[in-house]
């Protein structure tokens, strides 16, 4: 599990900050990428991917995409660098939440293991 935060910074009660946009990422594989390279991945060593976490400039995002049916998630961001999530199995439980999205105005778009992702107030998420 591992949080990515872009946007304005945010205080959130009186202990946390986060960004704008602010995505949990959960039950789900993903991968790190350039265009020429495969950074890291959720299967890495822990040590490896605190890492490469250090260093990792994103940049703006540029674009989100969803494959249909799968629904796997690809965020593009201006440094070139790629975020890709996807299911590694096929029987995966419905109730496993693989990230959250939240944005402003108290919405989250929650995507569980089957289906499209829904969005939802984020008391509901």
């Amino acid at each position: 599990m591992f949080f990515l935060d872009f946007g304005e910074s945010m205080q959130v009660g009186s202990k946390y900050q986060h960004g704008q946009f602010h995505f949990l990422f959960q039950s789900c594989d993903w991968r790190f990428r350039s265009q020429a390279n495969l950074l890291v991945g959720s299967e890495d060593e822990q040590s490896h991917i605190d890492k490469v976490f250090q260093n990792l400039a994103l940049s703006r995002l540029v674009s989100a995409t969803q494959a249909p049916g799968l629904w796997d998630l690809t965020l593009h961001f201006t440094s070139g660098i790629t975020l890709e999530t996807f299911s590694a199995c096929s029987q995966e439980d419905a109730d496993w939440t693989q990230w959250i999205f939240f944005v402003p105005g108290d919405l989250a778009w929650n995507k569980r293991a089957t289906g499209a992702p829904t969005r939802k107030s984020i008391h509901e998420a």
